[in-house]
């Protein structure tokens, strides 16, 4: 299990229950933290970034159309063969296969050069993640799924009263998702699904801004990361919740990397990403002037961090990486 900054270990069926804490006033940068970048480089993308992978590949979108991005090149992924119309990537494996989505289908591309696999359903797929095993999971019909090349296409269970959707799957099999409450009065949940197929539902932890109860990732052994409530904690497939400390108020939490580096962004009046890596909190460095809103949407063993731009209301055809000056979080290696 990654090695994370916890200050308080909580019983889950006593977080059911629980007030949660006080709402907190937000939590801004300082003037001098968009001067002093503590060794952090941003670079533009000329893309919408979605995903990166821990060989530092990058999936977009750019004009309706995939894109690939590696060492400074800008490849653009073969649609389906014989179809035409716009296709996005999804997701990007740690072995470099590409998810993808056009018109309800399932994409998936194995080789940047060749046409992606087409899957297809009598209902629209929307696709949101895939592991190396080449397991998809998302939502169809209102419902989460599961499809893998052996078995095809399942729907998960949904727990008791509660409408399930799927949104991360771990490298062996567990599945993140959240649900919508059917009867009136209940909170949403967060959930997983064992490698069995069977659901867990967790209630919010707090009580404050954000509201919402949805994964931000899962790990390779299928523990969750989330701002449950408007705290952010990890949900361990054990079953124990821990509240993480650092994270600035309000947030939304919207990364996790294999060596437990936090990324997310401040909501409300300040939208400013930031990184929380064992204990230490980072203001992620922006332009000046500022866009509307950075949303970091990836990040990897190394500690590179992807973001979509929003300006106006509007994601931009455009993106950012930040990286770290010559080290990785890896080991601490050296990058040539």
């Amino acid at each position: 299990m990654r090695a994370l900054p916890v200050v308080t270990l909580l019983s889950a069926a006593w977080l059911a229950a629980c007030d949660g804490p006080s709402p907190t006033a937000v939590s801004t940068p300082p003037a001098s933290a968009q001067l002093l970048l503590f060794g952090w480089q941003r670079a533009n993308l000329p893309f919408t970034p979605v995903a990166i992978n821990d060989s530092g590949v990058i999936v977009g979108n750019v004009n309706n159309t995939a894109v690939r991005y590696f060492n400074g090149t800008v490849t653009v992924l073969p649609p389906p063969a014989g179809l035409t119309g716009a296709y996005s990537p999804v997701d990007i494996t740690r072995n470099g296969h590409i998810l993808g989505v056009m018109n309800g289908s399932i994409l998936i591309w194995s080789s940047a050069a060749a046409a992606p696999q087409v899957v297809t359903a009598a209902a629209v797929l929307q696709p949101s993640s895939m592991n190396d095993s080449h397991m998809v999971v998302g939502t169809s019909s209102g419902r989460g799924f599961r499809w893998t090349p052996s078995v095809g296409l399942q729907t998960l269970a949904d727990p008791p009263n509660y409408g399930a959707r799927a949104t991360h799957v771990s490298r062996n099999g567990y599945v993140a998702g959240f649900a919508q409450p059917l009867l009136s009065g209940l909170p949403e949940a967060l959930v997983r699904w064992d490698p069995s197929g069977t659901p867990t539902a967790l209630q919010p932890v707090g009580h404050t801004s954000p509201p919402e109860n949805r994964p931000s990732d899962i790990d390779d052994f299928g523990n969750i990361l989330s701002t449950s409530g408007g705290v952010t904690i990890d949900w361990t497939v054990g079953g124990t919740v821990y509240t993480i400390a650092g994270v600035p108020q309000p947030t939304r939490t919207t990364g996790w990397s294999p060596l437990g580096r936090i990324v997310g962004h401040t909501i409300g009046s300040s939208n400013h990403p930031w990184t929380l890596f064992q204990g230490a909190l980072t203001w992620l460095p922006q332009p000046s002037p500022a866009d509307q809103a950075d949303i970091p949407v990836g990040v990897n063993a190394c500690g590179a961090i992807v973001a979509r731009r929003v300006n106006g209301g509007v994601v931009l055809d455009s993106g950012y990486v930040w990286r770290k000056a010559l080290t990785c979080d890896n080991a601490g290696v050296v990058l040539p």
